[in-house]
Parts: C-alpha cells; structure tokens; sequence
C-alpha cells in the first residue's frame, strides 16, 4: 500500500494512539505518537506532517510552545491540518490559537468519526 503521509499524535493516552495508529495504517498513513510536548516539536522541526492531532489538555506539559511552532509561518506545519481531540469541551485555547485549528474532535470519538475527518481534509487540500 502507497504511503499516503505522516500523522503526527500528540496525546497521553497511548491506547487511544495505537487503536488510531492501527486504523490509519489501514487507509496508508504513517503515525507517530508522542506523549511530550518536548518530543512533538523535535518531530515538528524534523518533518512535514499529513495531520497533527493533539489534546490540548498534556499533563504535565502544556502545549502553548507547541502550537506556538505550529503558529509561527517559517515551521515546516505551519499549514498542516490540526485537528484538536480533547475529553473536555470546556478546554481554553488562547484566540491566536483557535484560529490555527481546523477542526475539533471531542472524545471519545467513532473511527467513523475520525474518517470523516480526514476525509473532509484531503478534499479541502486537494481542491
């Protein structure tokens, strides 16, 4: 099968990441997972990305340097869809961030969910 990206995961619960990362494989995406905010932005400045997901909620970490790099337009994501997956839907983003997001997907969510998603994305890159 033809790799059809990279999806970067940025989130604490490692079960949600493999049952994601096992369903994305399937339709050719490449996943990498990461619990860190530290390690995110290693991966950020190493490589452009299909999508990120992330939870904006990373305990201990918080993820403000990151979506600071996905904010700045010399980051190599600067235009990567970010799709926001969080447990609460009360979570506060600063305005300049909300702006850079492009979709949210409360949790828990339905892998038809998150297929309709990416599907909503490619189309929108694509035209």
């Amino acid at each position: 099968m033809e790799t059809t990206g990279t999806i970067l995961l940025i989130d604490q619960d490692s079960e949600l990441a493999q049952i994601m990362g096992s369903f994305l494989s399937t339709l050719g995406f490449r996943v990498l997972h990461t619990t860190r905010v530290r390690e995110a932005l290693k991966k950020l400045s190493n490589q452009k990305f299909a999508f990120i997901f992330v939870d904006p909620e990373l305990q201990p970490d918080t993820p403000e340097t990151l979506f600071a790099e996905l904010m700045d337009p010399a980051s190599l994501n600067h235009k990567t869809p970010l799709i926001v997956s969080s447990l609460n839907a009360e979570a506060a983003l600063p305005m300049s961030v909300v702006k850079r997001i492009d979709s949210i997907l409360m949790k828990p969510f339905t892998i038809a969910q998150l297929s309709s998603e990416l599907a909503s994305k490619r189309e929108r890159r694509a035209s």
